[in-house]
């Protein structure tokens, strides 16, 4: 789990300069907290990967993800989560 937030983490700063390596760690990060069972990471480190995608112009599969992470948000209860969704699918 403290691998999935510090690959998680890193990636914040690595999208805001445009750092698309983040992608892979993002997606390690992902299949972790799934390993794990830790929604609440996956959903976190989905965003951070949504956003990536966004600036990257993968709208499609930015939308995508955006999609799964509102209908984790909703299994998990988790408010901030769906609000990062409803935001997600706003600008995707």
């Amino acid at each position: 789990s403290t691998t999935a937030i510090v690959l998680s983490r890193s990636s914040i700063y690595r999208t805001v300069v445009a750092d698309w390596s983040a992608i892979d760690d993002l997606e390690r990060a992902r299949q972790i907290s799934t390993r794990l069972g830790n929604h609440f990471q996956w959903e976190e480190t989905t965003y951070v990967l949504v956003r990536l995608l966004f600036f990257r112009g993968d709208l499609e599969e930015a939308r995508a993800l955006a999609v799964a992470l509102d209908a984790r948000a909703r299994e998990s209860g988790a408010r901030v989560h769906r609000v990062w969704a409803v935001e997600s699918h706003a600008e995707c």
